[in-house]
């Protein structure tokens, strides 16, 4: 049977964008990594944030992927093995791309050392002004006569 484990998240670093699409991107690495992985096998999860740039790194223990063929992954209604029944349609490594260019993301992969597919997104760093704008003003300092009472 399945084996899944839920982690709370937080969050580690700020980036501007669509809050939707990037919970779509996500999730598509995550069911890509979960339907092409070995039935005993693992998935790796990394966020790392340098330089105000955020990377998201999500790789599996799945069968052996050719180098060759990473780059025919990632594009519209491609699939490693074509004559798989069953599953997608080959569209979730591309949606992820599409996503990723919308945000100024890069995307990148690789096959794992031992099989699978180890896939990166790295966002762009969010300028400090946008950062700030995002948070709330701080509320404007009132004084009070001494020994008066807020109501």
């Amino acid at each position: 049977p399945p084996r899944s484990t839920l982690f709370p998240y937080t969050t580690l670093f700020r980036s501007s964008g669509d809050p939707r699409l990037i919970e779509r991107l996500v999730t598509n690495l995550f069911e890509n990594a979960i339907a092409h992985n070995l039935e005993d096998g693992s998935i790796r999860l990394r966020v790392t944030a340098r330089a105000g740039a955020a990377q998201l790194t999500i790789g599996n223990t799945g069968p052996l992927v050719p180098p060759d063929q990473v780059q025919r992954l990632l594009q519209p209604f491609q699939r490693l093995r074509p004559e798989r029944v069953g599953g997608g349609l080959g569209l979730g490594l591309s949606i992820v791309g599409a996503i990723a260019a919308a945000h100024g993301a890069s995307l990148g992969a690789q096959p794992g050392p031992g099989g699978g597919l180890e896939v990166k997104v790295t966002f762009p760093p969010t300028p400090a002004r946008r950062v700030q704008a995002a948070l709330p003003a701080p509320a404007p300092a009132v004084a009070s006569p001494v020994g008066a009472v807020d109501a």
